[in-house]
């Protein structure tokens, strides 16, 4: 659900736009570490939080 959120957002965007992704230890199953995130989000984000 997150990665589909993602996909709408990235929708007709004016560039140059920088995105940021963050990842919740307790909400998101599994938490993916930074290198899983860059591999599996696309558009890859410029940013990598956790919370």
């Amino acid at each position: 659900m997150k990665q589909d959120t993602w996909q709408v957002l990235h929708q007709d965007v004016p560039a140059p736009l920088y995105w940021g992704w963050k990842n919740f230890y307790d909400e998101d199953s599994p938490t993916l570490t930074p290198d899983q995130t860059i591999a599996q989000v696309h558009p890859t984000p410029q940013l990598v939080t956790y919370q």
